[in-house]
């Protein structure tokens, strides 16, 4: 009896042994796990900072796009409303050209 409780004891403590063993690579496992996962959110949020700036930087070159768009825009307003000044005067000119020499025909 002696000899089969110390083959059992033998035998449980090595299977309590395996477990131990089973535990620490599991848990080395686990801690490896955790440094990985930790290295990937620092690299994730790495790369939300630098898409964030990106993000930044193609707004604000839109903004000055646009702005130039308005500019050009509004250059191109004063330019159509100077031409149509200089149209105005040439033909108001012509008219009283016109109106001259109707009336140098008419006396």
């Amino acid at each position: 009896l002696k000899g089969a409780n110390a083959t059992q004891i033998e035998k449980l403590k090595e299977e309590i042994t395996k477990h131990v063993s089973s535990c620490h690579a599991r848990e080395e496992e686990l801690e490896t796990l955790r440094q990985t996962a930790s290295d990937e959110k620092d690299d994730l949020e790495k790369k939300i900072t630098s898409l964030q700036v990106e993000l930044e930087a193609e707004r604000d070159t839109m903004k000055n796009l646009e702005m130039k768009v308005d500019i050009l825009d509004r250059e191109n307003r004063e330019t159509e409303a100077m031409h149509l000044e200089e149209l105005a005067e040439q033909q108001f000119r012509a008219s009283m050209e016109s109106r001259a020499l109707q009336e140098a025909i008419n006396s």
